[in-house]
């Protein structure tokens, strides 16, 4: 989808209503969504290929763009001619947002679109390290769809990472790992998680009745714990938090770089809370650097002046990027 804005002040109430008038000083547009999962692994410097359905329409044609000028592959990008393009636009007044107002078609996707964008991740399976599910509820990611491409990654060997949605977990039954937050994962489970016992409860049973390799319950400050063979909790340092969009993506998007790499489940956390807690630091759908990790993870802990200084090449990567 995608994230719009409109950036503005407002000083005064409007004589029509009892609502603000926002002067608007600029406008911009980011990939959201699933998008914003693509963006988070470009900037970590992934080969992205992206399936999903869009409608033939302005910002359909927009978003595709979008997509190929960062150099992701579009080969699985389905135009489904009767639906609209999610576009989501925000009012930003003096950094606050006022309000929002949606473009979108939420129902699923057609039969012939799921044999479509079945057919054509199948034509590439073999090129994928991983797969992840970025589900928005938006329709694209149907029970059917979501079960045949678990199913056709697991047989040929490959991990599969979903961001859920909704209440009803079966059509992610078989996948590595999934990460909803504590409101979601107590949805799911019918468990109230107010402690570190139903936390544990929720998070092996959702383990157990999906048929999962290991659970990850995000905790928003209070970091986030992994379910694998064992229970484990990862704190975070709170820093001031701005914005939290997107910071689901984030965590989706480096967890799977981490996995894909050849990481494992503990590093992969470690590094997904560090990008998450840059990311919630700025304001709207956002990216962050491995130099950006870095520099967060140095300031967890006293480090020497070495550990700070740059070599010339290092600063002109830096310079390049920025």
């Amino acid at each position: 989808m995608i994230d719009h804005y409109l950036w503005g002040k407002t000083d005064r109430i409007s004589p029509e209503a009892p609502v603000p008038v926002i002067d608007v000083q600029s406008e911009s547009e980011h990939l959201g969504g699933a998008g914003n999962v693509v963006n988070n692994l470009i900037a970590l410097g992934a080969d992205v290929s992206v399936a999903s359905a869009i409608g033939k329409d302005v910002n359909g044609k927009r978003l595709t763009h979008m997509l190929q000028s960062l150099g992701v592959h579009t080969d699985a990008l389905i135009v489904e001619p009767d639906r609209k393009t999610t576009c989501k636009s925000r009012v930003i007044a003096s950094h606050q947002q006022v309000v929002r107002f949606d473009s979108e078609t939420r129902q699923d996707i057609t039969k012939e679109s799921e044999n479509n964008i079945l057919a054509a991740i199948q034509k590439k399976l073999n090129d994928f390290d991983i797969i992840l599910l970025s589900d928005y509820g938006k329709g694209v990611l149907s029970a059917r769809l979501t079960r045949q491409v678990i199913q056709m990654a697991r047989a040929t060997g490959i991990k599969v990472l979903v961001d859920p949605k909704g209440k009803d977990y079966s059509k992610y039954s078989g996948a590595t790992l999934v990460t909803p937050n504590k409101k979601e994962a107590s949805e799911a489970t019918g468990i109230d998680i107010v402690d570190d016992e139903s936390l544990q409860k929720a998070g092996f049973k959702l383990k157990k009745e999906f048929n999962l390799d290991m659970v990850m319950i995000t905790l928003s400050e209070e970091g986030m714990a992994i379910f694998d063979d064992g229970f484990r909790r990862f704190p975070t340092v709170a820093r001031e938090v701005y914005d939290v969009t997107g910071a689901g993506g984030t965590v989706l998007s480096t967890l799977g770089f981490v996995l894909a790499a050849g990481g494992g489940i503990d590093e992969a956390a470690r590094i997904a809370n560090a990008a998450a807690a840059v990311v919630v630091s700025k304001l709207g759908s956002a990216t962050c650097s491995w130099d950006e990790i870095i520099a967060y993870e140095t300031t967890l802990h006293e480090s020497t002046t070495e550990h700070r200084i740059k070599s010339p090449e290092a600063l002109e990567m830096t310079v390049k990027r920025l």
